[in-house]
Order: structure tokens, then C-alpha cells, then sequence
């Protein structure tokens, strides 16, 4: 707990459902955001510090089948 209390932990990730909704109930309720909700490669990401200034990551991750993702093999084994 003493780096996070210091603002000295490295990035965190929280995972939700919608980015954009979960980020806007935060900012109502006094978060203040890095980065507002964009789209990435991977899913919509947002940032965000905590009242210690450690950096988070609130992230929606694009959900895909593995096997129709190009060169990706499924594990036969």
C-alpha cells in the first residue's frame, strides 16, 4: 500500500463492459480524467489518476474469436 499511498505504483488496468459509460459515471463522481474514451486497436481506452497520482487504465476490450484472427493457430494440443 505505501506506493500507492506515495503515487509511485506503476499503471493499473480496471476492465468494464462500456468505457464510455463507466468513464462518464467516474467524472460525475469527481474522477479526473488523463484521456477521455478512444478507440484503439485492442478496444476503447481511457486515463485516469487517482487522488495519489498514480496512473489507471480503464479499458474495453474488443471481444473476437481467436480463430478467425490471421495467423493465430489454436492450440491443438
Amino acid at each position: 500500500m505505501a506506493l500507492v499511498n506515495q503515487g509511485a505504483m506503476g499503471p493499473g488496468i480496471f476492465r468494464t463492459a462500456d468505457c464510455r459509460k463507466t468513464s462518464k459515471e467516474l467524472q460525475e463522481r469527481g474522477v479526473e480524467f488523463t484521456q477521455e474514451p478512444d478507440e484503439r486497436f485492442y478496444g476503447i481506452d481511457a486515463g485516469f489518476r487517482d487522488p495519489f497520482g498514480n496512473e489507471w487504465r480503464l479499458v474495453q476490450p474488443i471481444e473476437y474469436d481467436i480463430e478467425t484472427v490471421p495467423g493465430a493457430r489454436a492450440n491443438s494440443g
